[in-house]
């Protein structure tokens, strides 16, 4: 027999636990001295079997938690002390007890590559090797289009555009597969697919670090005839033709992070004989780089350059194609 005080202790129970424990299986003292109630131990431990609650935990295995825990988690600690991971993971806390940073981000690294190759396998999909044939010139627009405004994490790839911009961009790679679309918000949708071998191929051009390197990858693969079609999509996303009245001239610029390495927009401007400034802005809640023509002779052979010369074939967003190339008679 054993008292309540023995239970809470050697079971290391609170008391609302032990309550808990009297109330739900109609546990009933055996003995009673006119002090204290006895209560049969077995009682107990058939509670503990079927709820998995150990007993209080001795010096070895606080130190065996203290020595494993931070290096290998509640895991590795499960094999090696025989409590489940709620248990472990309670008493760590309770200890101050924490997972070394460097093993905390593999883990969760690892976790999210697992659940993210679970949801690749969904009905999301698309044909990577025509998406990695870059002598297709609506392949290029996409790429230059993704290397904007496109974002990529866990094998996921995802953009989101004003609605009218984006049923454009459904049009042209809805023939690549099933892609996920879906609203934004009022004005907005977007797309995002789960796909490995596409991911990879963007990993391996630096989409993921597109912020701050320059596209030289990709371009160097890109068939000569087809780089007008990625900067057609690359000015789609981050770039602006806009009218100016006083001039009479339509301006364009292209924006970017702040100090960003435009040599490969520069290149293409040097070839086609265009002047340009690159400004470095700094604002109180934001700072950017932009590079800028500002003549409307220079914009009109950026536009017959990305355009083949006002030949649009329906690739890319109408609205710039419209804006590229109004004329200075149009310009009022």
């Amino acid at each position: 027999m054993i008292t309540k005080k023995e239970i809470l202790f050697k079971y290391d129970l609170k008391e609302h636990s032990f309550k808990h424990i009297i109330k739900k299986f109609k546990i009933k003292p055996v003995y009673n001295d006119g002090y204290k109630n006895y209560y049969e131990e077995y009682d107990i431990i058939e509670f503990i079997k079927k709820y998995s609650i150990k007993k209080k935990w001795d010096k070895n295995e606080i130190e065996i938690l203290k020595k494993c825990y931070p290096k290998g988690g509640f895991k590795e600690c499960e094999k090696l002390l025989n409590r489940k991971n709620r248990d472990i993971k309670a008493k760590a806390y309770s200890l101050n007890i924490f997972l070394n940073n460097e093993i905390k981000h593999e883990i969760y690294r690892k976790s999210m590559i697992n659940r993210e190759k679970l949801k690749s396998q969904k009905d999301f999909k698309i044909l990577h090797e025509d998406l990695r044939n870059l002598e297709d010139k609506i392949v290029c627009y996409f790429l230059g289009f993704m290397w904007a405004d496109g974002h990529i994490t866990n094998n996921r790839i995802s953009m989101v555009l004003l609605k009218n911009d984006m049923l454009t961009i459904k049009n042209l790679i809805s023939k690549y597969g099933k892609w996920n679309f879906f609203p934004y918000e009022e004005k907005y949708m977007g797309f995002k697919v789960y796909c490995k071998p596409f991911f990879d191929f963007l990993i391996e051009n630096d989409f993921h670090i597109k912020s701050k390197v320059p596209p030289i990858k990709i371009l160097s693969k890109i068939p000569k005839d087809n780089i007008c079609y990625f900067f057609r999509g690359f000015f789609d996303g981050d770039g602006s033709f806009s009218l100016n009245y006083k001039r009479k001239s339509v301006l364009f610029s292209v924006t970017g992070p702040y100090d960003y390495d435009w040599l490969f927009v520069t290149k293409i401007f040097d070839d086609l004989g265009i002047k340009f400034t690159i400004r470095n802005i700094k604002k109180t809640k934001s700072s950017f780089s932009q590079v800028r023509i500002n003549r409307l002779k220079d914009t009109t052979k950026l536009s017959n350059f990305i355009y083949n010369n006002g030949d649009w074939e329906f690739i890319g967003l109408e609205r710039k194609f419209n804006r590229a190339f109004i004329n200075e008679d149009r310009v009022i």
